[in-house]
C-alpha cells in the first residue's frame, strides 16, 4: 500500500535572498523540505464599453510569495531553526 506524505508550511517569505537563506538552514541541518513559488501579478480590469471588450493593465508591482513545507516529524525543529532569520 502507498501512503502519501503529508506536508506542512513552516515558512513563507517574498525575498528570494531570505529564501535561500531558509533553504540552507534547513539543508545544514539534514531537514527534508519542499519549495513553492506563487507569483501574484497585480493586474486590474477595465470594461471598454464603446467596443464591448475587456482591457487589462498594471495597477501595481508583481510580487511573488516563497513557502517552505516540511513534514509533521520536522515541522516543529525547522519552524525553531526558520525563526532565527
Amino acid at each position: 500500500m502507498f501512503i502519501k506524505k503529508k506536508w506542512f508550511l513552516v515558512y513563507t517569505c517574498v525575498k528570494l535572498e531570505t529564501m535561500y537563506k531558509a533553504e540552507n538552514l534547513l539543508a545544514n541541518d539534514g531537514i527534508l523540505y519542499k519549495t513553492n513559488a506563487f507569483s501574484r501579478n497585480l493586474t486590474s480590469a477595465m470594461r471598454d464599453f464603446n467596443r464591448g471588450r475587456l482591457l487589462l493593465f498594471r495597477s501595481g508591482r508583481e510580487e511573488t510569495i516563497y513557502r517552505i513545507y516540511t513534514s509533521k516529524e520536522n515541522e516543529e525543529k525547522a519552524k525553531f531553526l526558520l525563526s532565527t532569520i
